[in-house]
């Protein structure tokens, strides 16, 4: 009888801690703070493939399908009119 009453417990609390560690992710996820971090990965990245500064005003992931929508995007190789500008 213990040993049921233990087992549904422990399966009881890894439960709740899956829960509480999915529903923390998401929450990160559509943090302010994780947009800047991506924001500034892009941006890296594409400087150090392209050589370009970039500008990125938003980015909005959809975790339901794993999906990044970028809104305002410019990239310049010099000073002055951008290269490429992206809006939507």
């Amino acid at each position: 009888m213990k040993w049921r009453r233990l087992l549904v417990s422990t399966i009881a609390a890894i439960v709740v801690l899956v829960l509480a560690a999915a529903g923390g992710g998401y929450l990160f996820l559509k943090s302010a703070r994780f947009q800047q971090f991506a924001i500034q990965t892009i941006v890296k990245g594409v400087h150090d493939a392209t050589g370009a500064e970039t500008r990125i005003e938003k980015l909005d992931f959809q975790l339901s399908t794993l999906t990044t929508h970028l809104y305002n995007v410019e990239l310049f190789k010099n000073a002055g009119s951008p290269l490429l500008r992206i809006d939507e």
